[in-house]
């Protein structure tokens, strides 16, 4: 698989655990108060978990000082 892009590593690896992370995120709910779901930008598939359970969904972004000084 050397010649398969990270990014789509990536989300064939969490496409293949939206399964595994729906039912954690259930029993979650059934025992605590789950209120939201962060991820990252290439874990946006899970926000129709994050609606199925009725939690919020958020992405995490992370940016340097430099990006953020930056004016368009």
């Amino acid at each position: 698989m050397p010649s398969i892009f990270m990014e789509t590593k990536i989300a064939l690896t969490l496409t293949r655990s939206l399964p595994v992370l729906r039912d954690s995120v259930k029993v979650l709910t059934e025992s605590t108060r789950l209120v939201a779901i962060v991820v990252d930008i290439f874990g946006t598939e899970a926000f129709d978990v994050a609606k199925e359970c009725n939690v919020l969904p958020y992405i995490f972004f992370l940016s340097t000082a430099m990006g953020l000084s930056c004016q368009s």
